[in-house]
């Protein structure tokens, strides 16, 4: 028999602390392909291991075969089972948030053999991650990099766990149902629970924080609505009257009504029409404006529309409903790379008959929908004698002037560097500076004080590597220890006071 036949018996040989009975296929040596996250390709290494061991067992191999620390225990590697073809990982880093099917093995006693089908020995089949303390010295390669000056078990555990939620969030909304069939109430109940998906306030106690604090742009809205002296072309009053009109009409369906009503917003979003898409993800969304982004080579969207041709059409909520399309947009793959470098803001317009919802919706660990304005008439009433026409322009003109902020804001974004520590402060609010004296002093926030969704207290560092707390509060009264205050706003920015403190460990 050859050195090669020998081999190949040996390897499927049962081990001699194996039992097998009659009957029974013996236990074989299978090679698994490995890869620890960040890493490129060429660095992928096979481990061989019996295809009735376990992930208990895998994890050891792999702490053997990496020459890992004692600090590093076997059970704190991170098992995900991917399926990465190599031509398709060749020249590229692979890291798990690049990878959108994917699955964490948690349970140590789990088969490799139940693991797959079939091992395929020209793919990439498991991601290793590393425990953060373990993180080596190169610069990391990953969104979840963390200055020097940060590099704390603390701040990288939480600012982990904030990635972590959130690719597997993505991979829920991903699988979750079409909007259509999602947003309706008996489904949407079930839907946004078990993990909760989107903050979206229905029911109640899916609140997230305001959208307002992560994006400047939901703010000016609401400053230029409330604004009765903005400046206004004088064209766009007579726009508003005749779009008004087609909007009061009686449609035979939602279709007529979305194409009645598309010339105006054509006309004031610059002359971009609205169009129909459907993503990879299975949602059909009912209108959208793309803007694209050449640098990234991906398509953005500043605005989206959910139509219902007349109140309790359909019997479900637009807004819940663009919320889930909103949702379903940004998890894509072909957006990953805006996704990973912005909070992905952008406005959603629910319309059900002559009625119109102004929303506002960032992603951060998950999707937040918050809306911006009441169901809003897009009729003059009797009452109105005329006033309500006046009211609607400068509304639709708030509109406009929003678009054009998120249309250039999406046009001119770049991808940060993937050892760039600006890359994780999309989870946090943008506002990243105060004043002392006239003096200007930057700070990068680390993490949340509190789990809670609606609790605005971020714990944060300055250039000169002082520790604040960050609060942003629409009281006057702050709650904070006056003795430790460096910073207030002296009145409310975009709606909110900013508050920032000394903190006291």
């Amino acid at each position: 028999m050859s050195a090669d036949s020998n081999s190949i018996e040996l390897a499927k040989s049962r081990s001699s602390t194996e039992k097998y009975y009659p009957g029974q296929e013996a236990p074989a040596v299978i090679t698994i392909w490995c890869l620890i996250n960040e890493d490129p390709l060429e660095a992928a290494f096979p481990v061989d291991i019996l295809d009735s061991k376990t992930i208990g067992h895998l994890k050891d191999a792999i702490r053997n075969k990496i020459n890992a620390p004692d600090t590093v225990k076997a059970k704190n590697l991170e098992i995900w089972k991917v399926n990465v073809p190599f031509e398709e990982a060749e020249g590229n880093v692979i890291t798990l948030d690049n990878i959108e099917v994917k699955r964490k093995l948690i349970i140590p006693a789990t088969k490799i053999c139940s693991g797959f089908d079939n091992i395929a020995e020209t793919n990439i089949n498991f991601i290793i991650k590393l425990p953060a303390v373990t993180k080596r010295s190169k610069p990391a390669t990953t969104e979840d990099y963390v200055s020097p000056k940060l590099e704390s078990n603390d701040v990288v555990s939480k600012r982990q766990r904030l990635l972590q939620e959130k690719d597997e969030n993505i991979k829920e909304i991903c699988e979750m149902s079409c909007p259509s069939t999602s947003a309706c109430p008996g489904n949407w109940v079930k839907c946004n629970k078990n993990p909760l998906k989107i903050y979206n306030l229905r029911p109640p106690e899916c609140s997230g924080p305001p959208v307002s604090l992560f994006h400047p742009v939901f703010g000016q809205f609401l400053i230029d609505y409330r604004n009765h002296s903005l400046s206004i072309p004088a064209e766009r009053y007579m726009q508003v009257q005749d779009f008004c009109n087609r909007a009061g009409q009686i449609y035979k369906n939602e279709g007529f009504r979305q194409k009645a009503l598309r010339p105006f917003f054509t006309s004031l979003f610059d002359g971009i029409q609205p169009i129909s898409i459907v993503t990879n993800n299975g949602s059909i969304d009912d209108d959208v404006l793309l803007t694209d982004n050449v640098v990234l080579g991906e398509k953005a969207i500043p605005i989206l529309w959910e139509y219902k041709n007349e109140i309790g059409a359909g019997g479900k909520d637009p807004s819940i409903q663009g919320g889930c399309g909103y949702a379903k947009y940004w998890a894509q793959s072909q957006t990953i790379k805006i996704r990973n470098s912005s909070c992905c803001p952008s406005i959603i317009l629910a319309i059900a008959g002559p009625w119109i919802c102004v929303l506002g919706a960032v992603y951060l660990e998950k999707p937040v929908v918050e809306p911006l304005t009441d169901f809003i008439l897009m009729l003059d009433r009797p009452e109105d004698d005329g006033k309500r026409i006046d009211e609607l322009t400068i509304f639709f003109e708030s509109l406009r002037l929003a678009f054009r902020t998120l249309n250039n804001y999406y046009k001119n974004l770049r991808e940060l560097d993937e050892n760039d520590s600006e890359k994780i402060q999309r989870f946090f609010p943008y506002r990243n500076q105060y004043q002392v004296d006239g003096d200007e002093i930057k700070f990068t926030y680390l993490y949340k004080l509190a789990e809670e969704p609606t609790n605005l207290t971020w714990k944060a560092e300055t250039v000169n590597r002082k520790i604040v707390i960050v609060k942003f509060t629409k009281k006057s009264n702050h709650g904070l220890d006056e003795n430790t205050l460096l910073y207030a706003d002296d009145e409310s920015f975009k709606g909110w006071r900013m508050v920032i403190s000394e903190f006291k460990a």
